[in-house]
């Protein structure tokens, strides 16, 4: 056998086929027909030269073959074709004028005038291709077309379905291999310059009287670990809040040598919950984990907690459902807790919404599985805390204090796969200020599943002789998640999970739904539904049903929320409620903005409860107008606000008025803030915040010499789109992109928009970068623009004196230098083969070794295989001429 071949290369081929060729065919050359050829799945188009007339055309059969990735070869006269059909043991041997083709050692009749042999090609018709291969075929030649679809997996196919999943792995983060971009790390330094956010204000309320008032939010590197400090103190009060931490998170692991830790924490921190008692606890203390920093069980919930700055209210969205918002802060903080999870994906978006209109976003994104790790994995976290107490354990004067404050808490918890489809989850707590002789408690259990249904199991056991089972379920049908948990409790045992607080329990069942109402083809609805009963062991019992849902059209966002409430009394005493809540927000343009809120209850009675309305307007970029009202229907009180915000140079100054019509109370604040800190280029005062999330700088510069480094004489591109999962921003005058706003700890890719390019004849040097951004600390990076050059050139099949020009033969571009990916590519029918935006570095040219194989060919050694394309690009030409390798050619006889 011998590779096939295709239409003649006018360049080596002869002008016409040879008389024997000529003799007895159905058609001449001047029945040359130009088809476009769309394989279905392919995605490509391809040109081939075939002839005749409808009903009688005849396509090339070795070239469509190589098209299909299949096993067979003609002859260098084009006569025959013999190898296998997708598998070896469905061989073929067809030859021009025998009259039958041999399939799978059978014979099966087939016109004699059906296959010819033309020019060195084996051409059959439609008919035939139909016979021999489980394809269809249709001719049509008014569109000059044939369009072939597959009836079977093709090798094609299978390759593109692999990349397909390997790029949904990548998607999700669950590759091994996947490094898109290389890692570019930011050291941890002994101490680095920190970036801060300060703001100050003079106040005056009837309440509280006049007063200054300050916040200081700074991060940074100390003692090579992360750290940050958020301080907040009044004139007549002192300091009123206070936060402080300082470790490390590292996504790869590998930190504290045999413990292999992920994350670790001194300071005021939050530990893990258990599976079956106590839940996450917030103090001054320590934690531990070498679990994955993005990653949950959907048996848990989680706790948000973040620094909520003076009169700032954030909103929680999850997935683009509104899920909660508060103005609320403790300690500092604002709160969301007991916050449910979706299997998959979660990306949970916190909007805060200052005093003033200002507005930012934080996105978190978190991977939610069943719970259960690799076989022979140990993931295990600790967390020990003084619970609600901080490090310098300063409140705001008339804050409450729970009676469990100042307790000590630990939690330890480990999970363990068994098999690949079995975990074991063990968890052990202690509580200073444990009811009901709780102090000691523990838990065993397991995660497995099947399908996309994951199950859950655990025992608890608690000193004073508290004993539970919780039993869940979690799985999707069409577009619904659901998570069903439920737990049997005896002794007192106190579930904070299933039943926030303290109270000894009997029972609880929790059923979480969310879904989407595909309402059409350009609007849905998500949906989030719960439904939670709570017996405890004294006879009193509660129901929660919450139902929430999102939609949003052009610039108008629409939420609403509702909840229904009944309870009974140990003593028998019943009661029910239902309230609502709908939110609107929407956006003309970039400058104005609008939000509004109406609460409503439902039962006992239907009636409205409050209702608000605020509005921001932006007068360029200096300048922001804020105006608002709001009014309570059960005690007639009408609010009033008003506040205006504009640049002081590199700062912000902020005037703010508020009036109670029915108190007749006021209140008035002046603030001025700004943010600080030091870049690669030097000190920065900038009016907005910089230090509470991560940030890259890049400077991008043409690297004319290929090394990586810019020089003096390279220039800089202005005018460049760098874009992260966050923003998008343009070069500056110097080259510089200044991006922030990035998840913390989370490795993160910063790529370039290739259309901003000045030149085709430029791409970058690598495709993107990664970091893991820290608060605190910006990183910098340069990033080389080179110039590339294109590499053409022809595949030619060689049989001793004879040579002959090839199409459909799969070429690759090998990097010699880097560990890049080689680019593939087919021939095209007269053996032409082009590669455009080749980065400079050392090349080869090879065959694809599935299709080597399977054809038996190989590069000959006289090919001009090898191409060096220099750092100013240009063109390179190459040769690869191929022929018969007697090694695979016997392999596959």
């Amino acid at each position: 056998m011998a590779a096939g071949e295709t239409a003649a290369d006018p360049r080596t081929a002869p002008l016409s086929p040879p008389a024997a060729e000529q003799a007895g065919t159905p058609f001449t050359a001047q029945d040359e027909l130009v088809l476009e050829l769309q394989i279905e799945g392919a995605n490509r188009r391809d040109t081939i030269i075939a002839y005749g007339r409808l009903p009688e055309v005849y396509l090339p059969f070795g070239l469509i073959s190589r098209l299909l990735d299949l096993a067979i070869s003609t002859s260098p006269d084009g006569r025959h074709a013999s190898g296998w059909i997708l598998s070896e043991t469905r061989t073929l041997s067809l030859t021009a004028g025998q009259g039958f083709a041999v399939l799978e050692g059978r014979e099966i009749a087939i016109d004699e005038e059906a296959v010819v042999a033309f020019d060195g090609e084996l051409y059959v018709r439609p008919s035939v291709l139909e016979q021999i291969l489980p394809v269809e075929v249709e001719v049509d030649l008014r569109a000059q077309s044939v369009a072939i679809a597959t009836l079977e997996v093709f090798p094609f196919q299978a390759r593109q379905r692999r990349d397909g999943r390997r790029g949904l792995l990548e998607s999700q983060g669950t590759a091994d291999d996947v490094t898109e971009f290389p890692r570019a790390h930011t050291p941890y330094l002994l101490a680095s310059m920190p970036k801060a956010d300060l703001e100050l204000r003079a106040m005056s309320d009837q309440i509280r009287g006049e007063r200054l008032e300050g916040e200081l939010y700074f991060a940074g590197d100390l003692a090579a670990a992360s750290a940050e400090i958020f301080l907040a103190a009044a004139s007549n009060d002192g300091l009123t809040a206070a936060l402080m931490e300082i470790g490390r998170d590292n996504p790869d692991g590998g930190m504290l040598g045999p413990l292999d830790a992920t994350s670790y924490a001194l300071g005021d921190i939050q530990t893990v919950q258990q599976p079956v008692g106590l839940r996450n606890s917030f103090g001054r203390g320590f934690r531990i984990s070498n679990a994955a920093l993005d990653t949950q069980s959907v048996f848990d919930e989680i706790d948000l907690r973040g620094v909520l700055q003076d009169g700032y209210e954030v909103e929680l969205y999850r997935n683009g459902v509104l899920l909660g918002s508060t103005d609320r802060a403790v300690n500092g903080q604002y709160e969301f807790l007991g916050v449910p999870v979706d299997f998959g994906i979660n990306a949970f978006r916190l909007v805060f919404y200052g005093p003033q209109g200002q507005q930012r976003e934080e996105v978190r994104t978190i991977r939610v599985g069943d719970g259960r790790v690799r076989k022979g994995e140990l993931i295990y976290d600790l967390g020990v805390v003084q619970n609600e107490r901080t490090v310098l354990d300063v409140r705001r004067e008339g804050a409450i204090v729970p009676p469990y404050a100042g307790g000590w808490r630990a939690i330890a918890k480990a999970s363990y796969g068994l098999s690949q489809s079995l975990t074991t989850v063990a968890s052990a707590s202690f509580d200073e200020e444990a009811v009901n002789g709780q102090e000691l408690a523990g838990t065993i259990g397991l995660r497995t599943g099947f399908g996309s249904t994951g199950l859950r199991f655990d025992i608890a056991f608690a000193s004073g002789g508290g004993r539970a089972f919780v039993g869940g379920l979690n799985g999707r049908f069409g577009n619904t998640n659901f998570t069903v948990n439920h737990g049997e409790y005896s002794g007192g045992f106190v579930d904070e999970l299933l039943a926030p607080g303290r109270r000894a329990l009997s029972r609880a069942t929790d059923v979480n739904l969310s879904t989407s109402l595909d309402l059409s083809e350009q609007l849905f609805v998500p949906v989030v539904a719960r439904a939670r009963r709570i017996e405890y062991d004294d006879g009193a019992f509660e129901n929660r049903v919450g139902l929430r849902g999102s939609i949003r059209k052009g610039d108008f966002l629409f939420s609403n929320s509702a909840e229904y409430v009944s309870f009974e009394t140990a003593e028998g005493f019943e009661a029910e409620q239902a309230i609502g809540v709908f939110d609107l927000t929407a956006a003309r343009g970039e400058n104005t903005r609008v939000r509004a809120s109406f609460e409503y209850e439902i039962l006992p009675t239907l009636e409205p409860n409050a209702v608000s309305l605020v509005a921001d307007r932006n007068f360029g970029e200096h300048f922001l107008l804020q105006a608002g009202a709001g009014y309570r229907f059960d005690g007639s009180s009408l609010t009033t606000s008003a506040s205006v915000l504009t640049r002081l140079g590199k700062t912000t100054l902020a005037l703010e008025a508020d009036y109670d019509f029915r108190r007749k109370s006021h209140a008035v604040a002046l603030r001025w803030g700004l943010s600080f800190g030091r870049s690669s280029r030097g000190f920065y005062v900038d009016h907005l915040s910089r230090a509470r999330l991560g940030a890259v700088e890049v400077r991008a510069f043409h690297d004319r010499n290929a090394d990586g480094v810019r020089n003096e004489d390279e220039a800089i591109f202005p005018d460049l789109a760098f874009f992260s999962p966050s923003e998008t921003v343009l070069t500056d005058d110097g080259g510089y992109a200044m991006i922030t706003g990035l998840p913390e700890h989370r490795p993160t890719k910063i790529q370039l928009d290739m259309a901003t390019l000045p030149d085709i004849t430029l791409v970058p040097a690598e495709p993107g970068l990664e970091i893991v951004p820290r608060r605190g600390r910006t990183h910098s990076a340069e990033f080389a623009i080179v110039s590339v050059g294109e590499v053409e050139g022809t595949v030619v099949f060689v049989s001793g004196s004879d040579e002959q020009a090839v199409g459909g033969v799969r070429l690759g571009l090998k990097p010699l230098d880097t560990e890049g990916e080689t680019r593939w590519l087919r021939s095209e029918t007269d053996g032409y083969a082009y590669f455009e935006q080749v980065r400079p570095g050392r090349y080869a040219i090879v065959l694809d070794p599935e299709q080597a194989k399977g054809l038996g060919i190989c590069l000959i050694e006289d090919s001009e295989s090898l191409i060096e394309v220099e750092p100013e690009g240009g063109a390179h030409a190459f040769s690869a001429r191929i022929s018969r390798c007697p090694l695979l050619a016997a392999a596959n006889d």
